[in-house]
């Protein structure tokens, strides 16, 4: 017979495990990247195509937010894209439970797609995390998204 101190120890293990093993992902019901039509930017217009594949800290959705407007919550394994029009941006990325944020500024120019990738930038163990957000370029972007990324619908406002 377990002891109610065993109990508990093995109820903090259990938890922990889960906590170290848990990974945040999109719905099951989510399209992959080849049943998502990602259209040609219009007159005038950017295509962004924002995704990302495994990055610290894995338990949470990534909040992405262009110019101080938040986008999507990017799970792992996931991407989403936009229409925007051609000019400056700040990118940025925000975790939940977390004061750290981290962001890059872009020039997106018109009737272009862009592929930009969230990736871990600079890690200091639990303590400090930088993230990056890379272009990078359609065909090796396209590879990417088929072999990992389900579509996550960007936020209404």
């Amino acid at each position: 017979m377990m002891g109610k101190f065993s109990a508990l120890r093995f109820l903090v293990l259990l938890g922990g495990c889960l906590m170290i093993t848990a990974c945040a992902l999109p719905p099951r019901n989510s399209p992959d990247f080849s049943q998502v039509i990602i259209p040609e930017p219009r007159l005038n217009s950017t295509i962004l195509v924002l995704y990302r594949r495994v990055v610290e800290p894995t338990i949470f959705d990534a909040r992405i937010s262009i110019n101080e407007t938040q986008l999507v919550s990017l799970p792992n394994y996931a991407f989403t894209w936009v229409e925007v029009k051609p000019r400056e941006y700040d990118l940025e990325v925000n975790w939940p439970g977390s004061t750290v944020s981290s962001s890059d500024k872009f020039y997106f120019e018109r009737n272009k797609t862009y592929f930009i990738e969230l990736q871990l930038g600079f890690n200091l163990g639990n303590i400090f995390r930088e993230h990056d957000f890379e272009l990078i370029d359609k065909e090796d972007a396209i590879y990417d998204l088929k072999m990992c990324c389900s579509y996550v619908p960007v936020m209404q406002n």
